[in-house]
């Protein structure tokens, strides 16, 4: 069966940009209002994303569940999708680790959902930025395929290895949230360190200046000896 709509949880800064990124493929990308803040309504809007208002309307219409969402958070919000019977793909890719990713994927398959583990790379696909995606297990195939599209900004691969995608992603005190920027990602880095500059008061900056020359005039000096008392 041909998957066409995915459910995206939650529109969060890395999940709407997703979301985006899905649509522009001819993805139906549906989401759950209920619940959630004004800011996460406004990232929804912007991207296009379909709005169903409650969880169980826009589990009813999904074939796929993609979690975007704090690692705190995963193993609750796949509970509650088990919760409501949900039996389509569910996708976890968040920056769990490998012991949260088994019990979420035994908590889904206990609901007859067929669980892809995924691992997100890179800020968030927006113009001039690319991310990629990790998959492994289930259909992870179809999903790529899914996925999959000329001019996208989001990227997908199939996982090779053993390794969990999860552990692929960085950890959530990053900045932008999922993971490390990619080496294309310049401006983004820039625009980071042009905060943290901005941070700073003036006069300051973030490490604390050295003296080369001080430091080899003590390596240096001879050492004196001390006068008797």
């Amino acid at each position: 069966m041909a998957m066409k709509t995915v459910a995206l949880l939650h529109p969060g800064e890395m999940g709407s940009a997703i979301g985006a990124c899905l649509g522009g493929l001819g993805l139906r990308v549906v989401w759950a209002s209920a619940g959630r803040s004004a800011a996460t309504r406004s990232r929804a809007n912007a991207a296009g994303l379909e709005d169903l208002g409650v969880l169980e309307r826009a589990l009813g219409v999904a074939d796929i569940v993609l979690s975007v969402c704090p690692p705190h958070g995963a193993l609750a919000l796949a509970r509650e999708v088990a919760g409501h019977g949900f039996s389509g793909v569910y996708i976890d890719a968040n920056a769990i680790s490998p012991a949260t990713v088994r019990t979420i994927g035994r908590v889904v398959e206990a609901a007859e959902a067929t669980f892809v583990d995924g691992g997100i790379i890179g800020p968030p696909p927006i113009p001039g930025v690319s991310s990629r995606i990790y998959l492994s297990g289930g259909r992870a195939r179809d999903v790529a395929a899914v996925f999959a599209g000329s001019g996208s900004k989001l990227r997908c691969s199939r996982n090779g290895n053993a390794r969990s995608p999860s552990c692929r992603s960085a950890p959530r005190s990053l900045p932008r949230r999922h993971a490390r920027p990619g080496a294309g990602s310049a401006r983004w880095r820039r625009s980071r360190r042009a905060s943290r500059l901005r941070a700073c008061p003036e006069g300051f900056t973030s490490r604390p200046p050295t003296s080369t020359a001080g430091s080899k005039a003590s390596r240096t000096a001879p050492l004196r000896p001390r006068s008797p008392r």
